[in-house]
This record gives structure tokens, C-alpha cells and sequence, in this order.
């Protein structure tokens, strides 16, 4: 009554706060109180009302005026551990009759006790029903399911109900006696079966005292789900576990912990049942002997509980307890039925592996010898390090037999087995184990057998996971030999894992394209850690756009470019190339490498290019583009979608560089359909092209009229185009460039120091035609020779300074370019001693003038000379692009490349000449012009092979 009282005291503070009004809850009395408490007699509600007066009075909330939240909170929890059977999910069973009744539990829920213990705790429900807390996932009346039992030790009655809630799963009849009670840590397995009968499914429930109960049901896999997620969650956060076996420390004075099957072990530190099940290694305390230390965790069995369990519970899992057969091994071993025996080396072992070592009784007790003395069996999971390899054929070969070995300690380290204080980062130890086998075939056997060995009866979840995870990655490596592919095959297909198809599929695309020659790149190994079998990888486009794209293992640059081509409706793959851009770095992928094999490669070139000072590992990150490489037969209109996504995007920041010879009339087209490509028909923008003329014209011709002669031309030149599309605007822009000898170049800037007939400094153009050298820009140097004669009379530094800061600004005054100025002044300050041959070179366009002031009247008489002679007009004027050679690929005997140079030989290499370069960009030039060349030797062969057909 107390109790009764004290629910109905907290329902009235939830809905009316502090105020407390007698007759108000007089009224509401009835609705809060059962009403056969009620029926008792006359004077009934009087003596409630009094017991929940004295109840609200006294009670704790109204003290300390707690938040109706907080009532709301305590009541639930009071009735979750007063009436924990109303807080369940309930089932149906019947005895295996053949007969479906088709009663939904009239009588249980028909039943006058279900209703009045169901309104003792349920009419104030609807007061809490909100709060907020998990509680309310615990509760759920009125979900009925038919079941039926069929098998199991006998019950009282045949007519039963199964009840499941936050203490256990009950069976109960149709009076609420229980007539079987099961705490969740009695409770080992829950298994379901489906077949194609809804009334013939069945659930099964094993226990520790190594009883079954068998029920059908149509919803026998949702009885299976729930009793799994309470177990699941439990074990999560347990920290109760119950030794499986004898575990002896390996050593005195170790840290690891010693105990006998049957001990409970209290986890410590951070750890949980959850920390148990997803690492190799754990910290806990021996109840029975009181120490702590470390233990493996495939030695401990975790109970599913919160609390600990019952000593009569506990005793069930000691020596004397676990003669009932019971099993506490999960059913599914390495991801299989157990009724579907997976594939193991247990035959091959017998004729290719070496007989396992003979063991002493002097040797420290180890977990794999711990286990009921059984002797060692290699094809099966083991946590000790090999001495030796598994195959035979490795014993006699030394290193390769040492290689193996190491490769299996980095296999243990990785999935957990073998403890270590360096974290699973990168591809530390990826790069150990598969090193060898790509470098040596007879090790790729020995690799495979390796892994398999560890997924063989792996009952640590998280080390069988890693042990997959190395699986996935090495099948998409390398392949093993004709004599174990059955093996692993089988292997594979035997076994339910996710993973393990997968990983058969890249076995069979591995035999199909050939092995890598680098071990897996961080990208694939974080991947499959992460549970994905499927990379996209982003590639970027010209025109600032980017798509995902699938890549595996075995993709290589070629496919990898088809499939971009196909996506984005392109005539042709062509030409067109994938470039990894890496630290400051861009460099293209040839077309029949691996795709992460380059990057592999890329990146660990880097690394040793350029190590930390720290000696600690630098992670690079990389980008990935997709662009028109050799242009041979590009030809605009004739692809439109590569026209608009790549050419013109790629040949634009050519011609703003001043890179190819272009008119002033042609600059002026170029720039207004530029113009048109980014703001279309707005004439908005027209205004402010003297402050963009950086972005449509060259920039070598900007200074050769001011900003509002450019202006007019190039507005005058769209309204020529009006009408047309950005899109039209961008293929015209091609077809404009397409008459220019350099078009499609890629173009660089070098110092050449061979040949006396060409400028020091030269511009590279490397096209379809071949390799064409350029003069470049060529500038009088005017300010050049002032700076010269100022150093050469100025014996004070400072004033020498002062002077050339003020005969920068007067030149730029006169319209003079400031890089020109700049250039010429910096070079001049930093010249040594003048020669005599340095002198005749130099212009004497002007007298030196040490005040600055007469240096203006000088530049205003000498700028008209200036502009009119023919030694120096081109300072105002289209500066010169003349070609001065070009060389066809046929004409290109050899060539190589380093950090600093570009070499290059033409014609014979005997008497043929040589151009030597210096250039950061060597490695690019190298790379073009191979491919250009060896297109065009595919080109020749398929003309020779068509020529011989017809």
C-alpha cells in the first residue's frame, strides 16, 4: 500500500507541481489507484487519499523541489526492478501438437492479475512515457507472437509464454507463475532456422548447464535478434569474464596473469567485455587469488552482465560445473555454419609442411600449449612466432626461410597476436609481410599458408578480422602457386565471411592481370580496415570540377582512363593521361602501371627524397588529375565534351603566360571570347576589363597599348560574337589557336649553355611536330645599362641603392614594364666585373647623369629613339616569338634526365649535335617526349601491319 501510495504521490507532483489540492486529488484518486484497492469498502478512498497525502507530504521531490523529469525518472526505475516481468517482450509457445490454435494469448492478456499488476504499475505510464530515458526501450506491452516449443527438458505445462526483458528471458504460464527462469549469463547461444513453413521456423536457447530449448515460431529470427542484442550489449560493457582454460604465466616476474578454468576474472583499468572482444590482449584481477596482470583474451569466455553474477551461476562454469557438454564457444567459427565444415590445410600440411617441433616440459606454458596439452598442430591459428617457415621447400634456402619468419612476427603483430607497443598505423607492417613474396615467388605459398594457418579456428573476433583484412590484401598482390590455388580456393568458398568472396574475386582478377610489384599503398590498407572493399578515388578536371571514381587492386592507369573517357561521354582515351600531383611534383602515370603501384612508388621516392629531420615518416597526401597529355590528333569540334572539359582549359593559362606568338588583333578576339566563356551575353563586366586584363590577354603584350585601347578592341570583338554561347565560345577559342604552330605544346623555360647561336635562356615547345626551340621575349636592356654605368661610378653602396630605387620608378614612369625594370636593375647590381665584351654588348643609348632629376629630360628626348630604332622598338612594341628550330621526333637520338638538367641529342649520335639544359622540370620533359615517341612508333606498326594486310 506504501508503495502503491507513494506512485500515485508521484503522478500528482509530475502533472500539478507543488501545489498540492486535497479535494483535486480526491478526484483523481480513481484514475490513479487500482480499483479493486478501491472496491474494498465505503471509507476506502478516504483512507487512500489519506496514505497519499501523507506520502506527497514527506515525500523527497517536494523537499527538495526535484524536477518532474527527474519523479518521472525514479519511477520508472522503481517499477523496471519492482515488476521487471511487465517490462517484456512477450511470446506465445505451445507444445508441438501440429495444430496451430490461433490464439493470440486471449487467456494471458484476458487475465485479471495481468490487468491489475499491470495497473499497479501502468496508469501512471502515461506520465512518464516521455522522460526521455532508455528505460522506455525496455518496455513494450502488447506484442504477442505465437510459438511453439518442440524441444527441451520438460515444463510444468504445455501451454507457456516467453517473456523478454532487461533481467533475462522467462517462460511463464497464464497465471504469471514462472515456470523457468534464465539470467542473461546462463544464457550462451541463441541460434534461429528458417525454413519455407512461417509455423515451422524455429529458435533455439542454449545454456550453460548445456540445456536446449527449441521453439517454433513465424517470428522465431525477431526472438533471436532481441535475445542477441541483450546479450551483445551486456557483453559490451561487462566486466566479468570466466577463464576457458589453464593459463600460465610464460616466465617469473612477468606482467602477464596466471589462472585455472572456472576463475572469474575482474576486468580493470578501461577495460570491457567490449575491449576483450576486439583485441588480442587484457587487464584483470584473479578473484580467487587476488593478482592482476595481463592475459590473452581468446582464454576468457565474457559473461553478459553488468553485475556480478550469482555464486551458484558462476559455479557452473568451473571444472566440476562443465561436465554437461556445455559449449561456450561462439557457433560460427571464422564467419561459417558449423554444420558446414570449412575448408583447412589439415591434408595439404601433411605432404608440403614441415613435422612440428617436439616440445619439452622444461618449456614455459603458453596459451597454444595450454590448451587440454593437445600437441601443435602448424596449419592451425597459433600465437608464437616461427623459428621456421610451413613449407618444406624454404627450409633449405637461409634467407628466404628468415624472410618468412619475419614476415609471420609483423602477421602476429598486426592482427593482435603477439603484443606490441607500436600502434596498427600505416603500412608498417603490411610492407613486412608482403615485401618478400613480391620480390621472391617461392614465398608467396608461404605467405598464403601463413595467413590461412591464422583464420584456422581464430576464436579472437578482432585477430580472425585483421586476418581477413590480410587475406583481401594479398589476393590482390600476388597469386600463389598452381599446386596450392585448390587450397585457397576452397578456402575461400568454404567459408560465410563478407570478406571472403570478395577476396576470391580479386584472387581470379590477380590471375587475370598479373601481380604488383609494390606492397599495398596506406590508401588500400586504411580501406579494408575500415571494411571497404570498394575505393573511390577523386579525380580532378581542368575546368575545377572532380568525380569519384572506383579503382581496386588491380586497376591499371589504362583502364583507370577508359573508364573516366566512358563517364564523361568522350570520343576517345587517347591522349589523355592521369597525373598524381605529389608535394610540388605533378607527374603523369604511364598507362600500363598499376595504379597504386605508381602512387606506392611516387610516394615512397618522396619519402627518400625528402627525409624529417626527426627521422620520424612524412605522410605525403596526393591529388589526382585527369588531362589531355599528347594532343597528336586533337582537333577542336571534334570531340565537343573534351573541348569544353580540357583543351580549352588547358591551353587558356598558355596563352596568358605569353607563351605562343600572337598578333594584337588576335590577342583582342582571344580576350573578348574569354570574356564571353565567363560572363556570357552580361555586359555588366565590360566596365572592368582594364583591372582583369591579366585574365584574356597575354601577359607579354599587356604594356604594348594602355588599358583603354584594349578596352575598345575587345569590346568591339564580342559585340562581333554576340548571340554566341559560352560553350560555342570555348571551341572557337580552339579553332583560333589550332593555326598556331605551338599549339597543344607544352612549353618550358630553360637555360641552355651549348650552342652559341641560340639565347642563353630558351623557350621549349614539345608538340606533335616535335621539339621546337623558341626565343624568348627579348627586351633592349635600357635600364640594364644605366644600372651598369651607375655601378661603375658610385663608390658608396647606400647611395648606389638610392639611386637605382629612383631610376626604377622613373622608367616605370615612362611606361617602361616593372618585371622588365626590375630584372634588368637586379641583374646589373648582381654582375661582377665588366669585360670588355660585356661593354660592346651593352646599348649606350643614353650618358650617365648622376643628379636624377636631368635623367627625366634624358628619357624624354631618348623615348622617342628609343621606340623608333631597330635595336630597341621591340621594348614597345609584339615582342619577337620566333621559332628558331624545330626538331621532329625522328630526328631525336637520345635524351635523358635529372633533378637539375634536360640533355638531349639530334641527329646521329656520333656526329649529331647536343642540347644541354638547365631546368627543375627535366622529369617532365623526359616523360613527353617518351610518350610522344612512343605513340608515334605505335602509330608507324599499325600503318606496317595494315600495309602487309592489304
Amino acid at each position: 500500500e506504501e508503495d502503491l501510495a507513494m506512485i500515485a504521490a508521484q503522478q500528482y507532483y509530475i502533472e500539478y507541481s507543488s501545489e498540492l489540492s486535497v479535494e483535486r486529488l480526491f478526484n483523481l484518486l480513481p484514475s490513479y489507484i487500482p480499483d479493486y484497492c478501491l472496491a474494498t469498502s465505503d471509507k476506502a478512498l478516504d483512507r487512500w487519499g489519506q496514505l497519499v497525502v501523507q506520502a506527497y507530504k514527506k515525500s523527497y521531490y517536494l523537499k527538495e523541489k526535484i524536477a518532474a523529469l527527474r519523479v518521472k525518472e525514479d519511477v520508472v526505475g522503481y517499477a523496471k526492478f519492482k515488476w521487471p516481468l511487465l517490462f517484456s517482450r512477450f511470446y506465445e509457445a505451445y507444445r508441438n501438437s501440429g495444430k496451430n490454435s490461433g490464439k493470440f494469448c486471449e487467456t494471458y492478456r484476458n487475465s485479471s492479475k495481468f490487468y491489475d499488476g499491470f495497473r499497479n504499475a501502468g496508469k501512471f505510464c502515461e506520465a512518464f512515457r516521455n522522460s526521455g530515458k532508455l528505460y522506455e526501450a525496455y518496455v513494450d506491452f502488447g506484442k504477442f507472437y505465437e510459438c511453439y516449443s518442440n524441444s527441451g527438458p520438460n515444463l510444468p505445462k504445455n501451454d507457456v509464454i516467453i517473456a523478454v526483458n532487461w533481467t533475462g528471458v522467462y517462460v511463464v504460464d497464464d497465471q504469471e507463475q514462472v515456470l523457468l527462469e534464465l539470467s542473461f549469463p546462463e544464457i550462451t547461444t541463441v541460434s534461429s532456422q528458417k525454413t519455407n513453413k512461417v509455423f515451422s521456423q524455429t529458435f533455439t536457447l542454449s545454456t550453460v548447464r548445456g540445456e536446449e530449448f527449441t521453439f517454433q515460431s513465424p517470428n522465431a529470427e525477431d526472438i533471436r535478434d532481441l535475445v542477441v542484442y541483450f546479450l551483445e550489449g551486456l557483453k559490451k560493457r561487462s566486466k566479468f569474464v570466466i577463464a576457458l582454460q589453464d593459463y600460465k604465466a610464460p616466465g617469473e616476474g612477468s606482467s602477464f596473469l596466471t589462472f585455472q578454468k572456472g576463475d572469474l576474472i575482474v576486468l580493470e583499468d578501461d577495460s570491457t567485455g567490449e575491449t576483450v572482444m576486439n583485441s588480442g590482449w587484457c587487464v584483470g584481477r584473479c578473484e580467487r587469488t587476488g593478482e592482476r596482470g595481463d592475459f590473452p583474451a581468446e582464454t576468457v569466455y565474457v559473461l553478459p552482465a553488468c553485475s556480478k553474477p550469482p555464486t551458484d551461476i558462476l559455479a557452473l562454469f568451473s571444472l566440476e560445473g562443465a561436465e554437461h557438454g556445455r559449449k561456450l564457444y561462439p557457433q560460427q567459427v571464422n564467419g561459417t555454419d558449423t554444420r558446414e565444415k570449412p575448408h583447412s590445410l589439415a591434408e595439404y600440411a601433411l605432404d608440403h609442411f614441415r613435422p612440428p617441433p617436439k616440445r619439452t616440459m622444461s618449456k614455459a606454458l603458453t596459451l597454444t600449449s595450454a590448451r587440454r596439452g593437445t600437441p601443435e598442430e602448424l596449419w592451425r591459428h597459433g600465437r608464437e612466432p616461427l623459428k621456421q617457415p610451413l613449407l618444406k621447400k624454404l627450409l633449405t634456402k637461409e634467407e628466404l626461410a628468415e624472410e618468412a619468419c619475419f614476415a609471420f612476427n609483423a602477421m602476429l603483430k598486426y592482427m593482435g597476436d603477439l603484443p606490441t607497443k607500436r600502434p596498427r598505423v600505416g603500412n608498417e607492417y603490411t610492407d613486412q609481410i608482403f615485401d618478400g613474396p613480391l620480390k621472391h615467388e617461392i614465398l608467396r605459398d608461404e605467405i598464403y599458408c601463413q595467413i590461412m594457418k591464422q583464420l584456422t579456428d581464430n576464436r579472437n573476433r578482432l585477430s580472425e578480422e585483421r586476418g581477413w583484412e590480410l587475406m583481401w590484401l594479398a589476393t590482390g598482390l600476388f597469386a600463389c602457386s598452381q599446386n596450392l590455388l585448390k587450397e585457397v580456393t576452397l578456402f575461400l568458398r568454404t567459408r560465410r565471411h563478407p570478406i571472403s568472396q570478395d577476396s576470391l574475386q580479386r584472387l581470379q582478377k590477380t590471375l587475370r592481370n598479373g601481380q604488383r610489384k609494390y606492397p599495398p599503398h596506406q590508401v588500400e590498407v586504411e580501406a579494408i580496415q575500415h571494411k571497404t572493399t570498394q575505393i573511390f578515388h577523386k579525380v580532378y578536371f581542368p575546368d575545377d570540377t572532380d568525380e569519384a571514381f572506383e579503382v581496386d587492386s588491380s586497376t591499371r592507369a589504362k583502364d583507370f582512363c577508359q573508364n573516366i573517357s566512358q563517364r564523361l561521354n568522350l570520343r576517345s582515351s587517347e591522349g589523355f593521361s592521369l597525373f598524381v600531383k605529389i608535394a610540388d611534383k605533378v607527374i603523369s602515370v604511364p598507362e600500363g602501371d598499376f595504379f597504386f603501384d605508381f602512387v606506392r612508388h611516387l610516394t615512397d621516392w618522396i619519402k627518400k627524397a625528402r627525409p624529417s629531420r626527426d627521422g620520424s615518416s612524412l605522410q605525403f597526401t596526393y591529388q589526382v588529375f585527369f588531362m589531355k597529355k599528347l594532343w597528336t590528333n586533337t582537333v577542336p569540334g571534334k570531340d565537343r565534351n573534351a573541348d569544353l572539359i580540357f583543351h580549352f582549359h588547358q591551353e587558356l593559362p598558355k596563352l596568358l603566360r605569353g607563351y605562343h606568338k600572337c598578333t594584337k588583333e588576335e590577342a583582342s578576339r582571344l580576350a573578348a571570347l574569354v570574356y564571353r566563356v565567363r560572363f556570357g551575353e552580361s555586359k555588366q563586366e565590360l566596365q572592368a576589363i582594364p583591372q582583369m586584363l591579366r585574365e584574356l590577354v597575354p601577359a607579354d603584350l599587356i604594356k604594348i597599348q594602355n588599358a583603354t585601347d584594349w578596352k575598345r578592341s575587345i569590346v568591339a570583338a564580342y559585340n562581333q560574337d554576340a548571340g554566341m554561347s559560352p560553350e560555342d565560345a570555348k571551341i572557337t577559342f580552339l579553332k583560333i589557336i589550332y593555326r598556331w604552330p605551338t599549339f597543344g605544346s607544352a612549353f618550358f623555360e630553360v637555360k641552355q649553355t651549348t650552342e652559341p647561336n641560340y639565347p642563353e635562356m630558351l623557350l621549349i615547345a614539345i608538340n606533335k611536330h616535335g621539339v621546337s626551340l623558341i626565343h624568348p621575349q627579348t627586351k633592349v636592356d635600357c635600364p640594364h645599362s644605366l644600372a651598369i654605368r651607375a655601378k661603375r661610378i658610385f663608390s658608396d653602396h647606400n647611395d648606389l641603392l638610392q639611386y637605382n630605387k629612383k631610376l626604377q620608378h622613373a622608367f616605370m614612369n615612362r611606361g617602361y614594364p616593372k618585371a622588365l625594370v626590375c630584372s634588368q636593375i637586379d641583374r646589373a647590381q648582381n654582375s661582377g666585373p665588366t669585360t670588355s665584351t660585356e661593354t660592346n654588348i651593352i646599348p649606350q643609348v643614353t650618358t650617365y647623369q648622376p643628379e636624377l632629376h636631368k635623367l627625366n629630360n634624358l628619357l624624354k628626348t631618348g623615348f622617342p629613339l628609343l621606340q623608333s630604332s631597330t635595336t630597341t622598338q621591340h621594348i614597345f612594341k609584339e615582342p619577337p616569338k620566333e621559332i628558331l628550330v624545330t626538331h621532329p621526333f625522328t630526328r631525336i637520338s637520345n635524351w635523358s634526365s635529372g633533378n637539375t638538367y634536360f640533355h638531349m641529342t639530334i641527329g646521329n649520335l656520333v656526329r649529331g649535335s647536343k642540347l644541354l639544359c638547365e631546368t627543375s622540370l627535366g622529369y617532365k620533359m623526359d616523360d613527353l617526349l617518351t610518350s610522344y615517341i612512343s605513340l608515334m612508333l605505335t602509330n608507324m606498326n599499325k600503318q606496317r601491319g595494315t600495309l602487309r594486310i592489304k
